[in-house]
């Protein structure tokens, strides 16, 4: 069905946060609006209900006709009413929320093998086997090949889990993302050429920069296969220069060394360095609604005294967006710390 309204600004009780990342669904979405509850006509042949699709679109100076920022399932509906309240708090999920609910399955098998097969590849199984299970073309594809070769299983994993499995191999320099639209893009970082190139002191509020090395890792072990078997990566520079910093990762689907091989090299390059956190606020000068993480971007008219620390073209791997404001999470081209951040959330 279509549920289509406008709600100014004024009838949000507090203001909706979208948060995105690379390698990661998009957060969920929670409406709570100063309207009575029943106004959404619940229930109602031309009224909203559990798991009718809603897209969210900015309306601003920028996107006059709207531009699409989430794309998402009901999946709770709050109203409440007593002396001082009469409102209506709706929680969406995103349509990225549908690779985590069936196991998948091939063959008449929850096992899912692949031999000599590439990321790419098996993102686009995962896509087309949750368009078929729903029915629908929630999500498109818009896939570049690694030139990797693995041999992994997934037994008795969801679509998202596999996904994730399957993009810790990939090189340091690539990530994947859904857009709000529902393309899947598995692509390459644009170091050399930024996506957005921001002015300090037009479209930039506030910039914070960290230099650490709490999360970096110089020696991993992979415990891949039903066994199982240990291989190490070790980077002897890193070493050198801030001692031993050990991690484990384990992977009962790898079923060869050489896919070991890829899974830990790809993970001690993205580890092996201090990582360069800069996080910077964007205000609505610019068209913030249009940057993504994965996208990269170049920071302009910077004094000095800040200049060496936030130079060149950084990537963008988290956005958190309210409609007045975009805050940026970025690394350098050296850094990729997604799953740094991944880890902070979680933790």
């Amino acid at each position: 069905m279509t549920f289509r309204r406008t709600l100014d600004t004024s009838l949000f009780l507090s203001v909706p946060t979208i948060v995105r990342e690379v390698g990661k669904p998009v957060g969920d979405l929670v409406f709570d609006i100063a309207e009575a509850w029943d106004d959404f006509g619940y229930g109602q042949s031309d009224g909203i209900s559990l798991f009718d699709l809603v897209e969210v679109y900015a309306k601003n100076d920028a996107n006059p006709g709207g531009l699409l920022v989430y794309r998402g399932h009901v999946e709770e509906i709050n109203g409440v009413f007593d002396a001082s309240n009469n409102h209506a708090t709706i929680r969406l999920f995103p349509i990225d929320a549908l690779f985590g609910r069936p196991l998948w399955k091939a063959s008449g098998s929850y096992v899912v093998t692949y031999t000599s097969a590439d990321v790419d590849t098996i993102f686009s199984d995962a896509i087309d086997d949750i368009n078929t299970i729903y029915g629908a073309t929630f999500f498109t594809k818009n896939l570049a090949n690694p030139v990797l070769s693995i041999n992994v299983v997934f037994t008795r994993e969801t679509h998202l889990a596999a996904l994730q499995q399957a993009a810790a191999f990939l090189p340091s320099t690539w990530y994947w993302r859904v857009r709000p639209s529902g393309q899947v893009d598995v692509q390459q970082f644009n170091d050399s050429a930024q996506d957005h190139t921001l002015v300090v002191g037009k479209h930039v509020d506030t910039i914070r920069v960290v230099k650490s090395a709490l999360n970096m890792k110089n020696k991993l072990v992979v415990s891949w296969g039903p066994t199982p078997t240990d291989s190490e990566y070790t980077d002897a520079t890193s070493q050198t220069a801030y001692g031993r910093r050990m991690s484990l990762v384990t992977d009962p689907g790898i079923t060869d060394q050489p896919s070991s091989d890829v899974k830990g090299s790809a993970e001690l390059a993205r580890l092996k360095d201090p990582a360069t956190k800069t996080v910077l606020v964007v205000n609505s000068q610019y068209a913030i609604e249009t940057i993504l993480p994965g996208d990269t971007v170049r920071v302009v008219n910077i004094s000095e005294n800040t200049g060496q620390m936030i130079s060149g073209v950084l990537r963008v791997l988290r956005t958190e967006y309210n409609g007045s404001l975009c805050t940026l999470n970025l690394a350098e081209v050296v850094d990729n710390f997604g799953l740094e951040i991944s880890k902070t959330i979680a933790g």
